[in-house]
């Protein structure tokens, strides 16, 4: 919905590269990475093509999912 996120809350993210470059350098990835600056998620581009993207919010005191975004794709040329 586009609203904060309470502090009570970690952000994950989970990035998976597809091109063949990434997949020869062994990085295709697919973990869990914590957001960057509280709710977002940014790092450099280094290789093409359509990679894929999800969001996951879990709760700090159990640890427990709570919510997660709708994959989405971010063509990278």
């Amino acid at each position: 919905t586009g609203m904060p996120i309470a502090g009570d809350y970690d952000i994950y993210w989970r990035i998976t590269n597809t091109d063949i470059a990434a997949y020869k350098a062994k990085c295709l990835r697919g973990g869990f990475e914590k957001a960057n600056d509280g709710s977002s998620h940014w790092e450099r581009l280094e290789y093409r093509g359509v990679h894929s993207a999800e969001a996951f919010v879990v709760r700090k005191r159990d640890k427990q999912l709570v919510a997660e975004s709708a994959i989405f794709y971010v063509p990278i040329e």
